[in-house]
């Protein structure tokens, strides 16, 4: 790890921004070089500017704003880290008998986290879009995780809820990507 410290002090009633940058590199050498390169203030500038920019193409590409991003990486974080609380019940768990390869008849690999949404009818299909809006957001961000829709509707011949479900994936960035890995 290396850090670069800069001491500033205040004056009453007066502000300052502080940016903070994260890097990594592979030896202590790249690390050092990372260090040299940011203390050079108008380059370091210029990438939190190319950042803001990234970031701002990136939720305009899924049609998102910043508060659904940071829902979207609170959501993340469950995935990555394991949360009980999002998880069946023990019991269900216990009564699991199918290993990873009982999966594969639904063309879900096991290799991937498994995001699973449940929905029952079609008042709830604003949290299909935004899963669907995740998903494509953690997709641009590098994490590829399988989502999983599971639809319970027993609506009978016309199959509402499901054509909405299949028309909010369609419309999205990622209809490509539909019954593939991740």
């Amino acid at each position: 790890i290396v850090a670069i410290r800069h001491r500033i002090t205040l004056d009453p009633h007066q502000t300052a921004s502080i940016d903070i940058a994260s890097g990594i590199g592979e030896t202590r050498h790249a690390a050092l070089g990372l260090v040299g390169k940011y203390q050079d203030r108008h380059l370091a500038d210029r990438v939190f500017d190319l950042a803001w920019t990234h970031s701002w193409v990136t939720l305009r590409q899924i049609n998102a704003n910043e508060s659904d991003a940071q829902l979207y990486g609170r959501l993340a974080s469950s995935v990555i880290y394991a949360n009980a609380s999002l998880r069946a019940e023990a019991g269900v768990l216990i009564r699991n008998r199918r290993g990873q390869s009982g999966l594969w008849s639904y063309a879900i690999s096991g290799d991937l986290p498994i995001v699973l949404l449940q929905i029952g009818d079609s008042e709830n299909i604003d949290l299909v879009r935004r899963m669907v809006q995740a998903h494509a957001y953690w997709r641009l961000k590098g994490l590829a995780v399988d989502l999983v829709i599971w639809n319970e509707d027993r609506g009978g011949y016309r199959q509402v809820l499901q054509d909405q479900i299949m028309g909010l994936i369609a419309a999205g960035v990622e209809a490509h990507v539909m019954d593939r890995p991740g």
